[in-house]
C-alpha cells in the first residue's frame, strides 16, 4: 500500500467535505491506520454495530441488504478515494441493515468509532465534519439513488452508472449491477456491449 499518497488523498478527501483547519485535519487523520480486506470480506455486516469509518485508498466495496428470502439488493457501490459506512448507524450507534462487502482486495484506511468520538466531543469542526458526511454520502447520494428509480429509463440509469464507474465495471459482478440499476442481466448484458 503507497500510505504517503493514501494519507494525502484522505486529507483531500476531508476537505472537500469541510474546510477544516490544518490543526483539525491532522488529529482526524491521526486516527486512521493502513488495513487490507481480501476480496468477498466485510467491513461490517447487516445486524451489526458499525465500528470503524473506512476511506478507500484502492479497491471496491458493495453495500447490499438481504430480505427474508435471503435475495440480495444492491444499494451502491463504493471506490477509490470515498468514505464508505452505513454513517448514520455509525454516528448514531444503532445496528446497521446493510452489508458492506470487498468485491476485490481493499486498500483502507480506518478508524475507530471510539476515536472519531472522542475527537467529535473535542473539536466542534469535526463534530460538523461528520454530519456533513453523512448529508452528502448518505442522505444526498441515497435520494438521488431512489430518485433515479422512477425518473429515468434503464438506458439512461446505465449511462449514468457508466460515466461514474466505468473503470470499475469489468471488475463488479454483472448480477451486482443489474441489482443497483434495476434491470435484468440480459438487458444489462445488451448496455455493456453498446457502452463498454
Amino acid at each position: 500500500m503507497a500510505q504517503g499518497n493514501c494519507y494525502d488523498n484522505i486529507r483531500k478527501a476531508i476537505f472537500s467535505v469541510c474546510a477544516l483547519n490544518e490543526k483539525a485535519i491532522a488529529s482526524l487523520i491521526e486516527v486512521f491506520s493502513p488495513a487490507i480486506l481480501n476480496k468477498d470480506d466485510y467491513l461490517c455486516r447487516a445486524g451489526d454495530y458499525p465500528m470503524h469509518l473506512a476511506y478507500i485508498c484502492k479497491g471496491i466495496f458493495r453495500s447490499f441488504y438481504k430480505n427474508l428470502q435471503e435475495q440480495e439488493f444492491d444499494k451502491g457501490f463504493y471506490i477509490d478515494h470515498m468514505f464508505v459506512l452505513p454513517l448514520p448507524s455509525f454516528i448514531y450507534r444503532k445496528p446497521s441493515f446493510l452489508n458492506l462487502q470487498a468485491i476485490v482486495t481493499t486498500e483502507i484506511l480506518k478508524a475507530k468509532f471510539s476515536a472519531i468520538q472522542n475527537l467529535s466531543e473535542k473539536d466542534p469542526a469535526i463534530k460538523k465534519f461528520m454530519r456533513l458526511l453523512i448529508d452528502r454520502e448518505w442522505i444526498v447520494k441515497k435520494e438521488l439513488h431512489e430518485a433515479s428509480k422512477y425518473i429515468y429509463n434503464a438506458q439512461t440509469r446505465y449511462q449514468l452508472f457508466h460515466s461514474k464507474y466505468a473503470e470499475y465495471i469489468k471488475l463488479i459482478p454483472s448480477c451486482y449491477i443489474a441489482s443497483l440499476l434495476h434491470m435484468s442481466e440480459k438487458q444489462l448484458s445488451k448496455f455493456t456491449s453498446k457502452y463498454n
